[in-house]
């Protein structure tokens, strides 16, 4: 019995459609990895001044570096005072509001070069008890921009 091979023109219909195929395999699976805006949270350094009163927690938060600019509608505070959690997205309180949550009242004024977070930016912050835990947040990637606690 004599075995019968496959002929050399199917032979290379095979290879090359195999080819492409792995080709475009490769290609739909690697794409994505160049064609995807990569956006990395910057980061800041911060100085934060506090002035305690009798009834008041008085905050000064000075972002002395941070290399561009976010929407303030971008940028969340997130506060841990008197063991409650405060979180507010700084374009909402712009340039200035009170806010309670569970105890914790605070009075926060921005002063930005319009709604803008930048270097030169600062924050006042009037709070009812001290802060234990400061983050601002890049809303964009949920990363924190820059933290503060007062044991640092």
């Amino acid at each position: 019995m004599q075995d019968k091979a496959v002929s050399p023109i199917i032979a290379t219909i095979l290879l090359i459609a195999i080819t492409v195929t792995l080709a475009a395999t490769f290609y739909t699976e690697v794409t994505p990895y160049f064609t995807q805006n990569q956006y990395f949270t910057p980061q800041a350094q911060i100085q934060v001044l506090s002035e305690n009163h009798t009834s008041s927690y008085g905050y000064y938060v000075y972002v002395s570096y941070f290399p561009g600019t976010l929407s303030l509608h971008d940028v969340d505070l997130n506060i841990i005072s008197n063991g409650t959690y405060v979180s507010v997205n700084l374009g909402a309180v712009y340039p200035s509001s009170t806010i309670s949550n569970s105890g914790v009242s605070a009075s926060i004024t921005l002063y930005t070069q319009g709604e803008v977070f930048t270097s030169g930016s600062y924050i006042l912050l009037n709070l009812s008890s001290p802060i234990s835990y400061l983050a601002i947040v890049d809303m964009n990637t949920g990363s924190n921009v820059v933290t503060f606690s007062p044991d640092q």
